[in-house]
């Protein structure tokens, strides 16, 4: 599997688990494919909180280059993050970024 699209797994990951607020006894990642694909449409989304925050990561670790891509991983973190949000469809969600 690819370094990227680990990543973006990982993010989108962390942001689900963030939208939770029920206790749910399993989760499963979505990914580009299932939207594309219409595996799952956003009516089959259930909006169970109305706000997220997302920690972000800005600390120096991140300036370091991300294997050899010639990017930061701060700059990898970022795209993964801008892509994901540009697939995902839109809930009505209040969503704070926060670094």
């Amino acid at each position: 599997m690819r370094k990227g699209t680990c990543i973006a797994l990982m993010v989108s990951g962390i942001l689900l688990m963030g939208l939770m607020s029920t206790d749910l006894q399993a989760i499963e990642i979505l990914t580009k494919e299932d939207f594309v694909n219409q595996v799952v449409v956003a009516k089959h989304l259930i909006k169970t909180a109305d706000n997220a925050i997302i920690l972000f990561d800005t600390s120096d670790s991140m300036t370091k280059p991300y294997l050899n891509t010639g990017m930061s991983r701060y700059d990898v973190a970022k795209k993964a993050l801008m892509e994901r949000n540009m697939f995902f469809p839109d809930l009505g969600h209040n969503m704070g970024l926060y670094s």
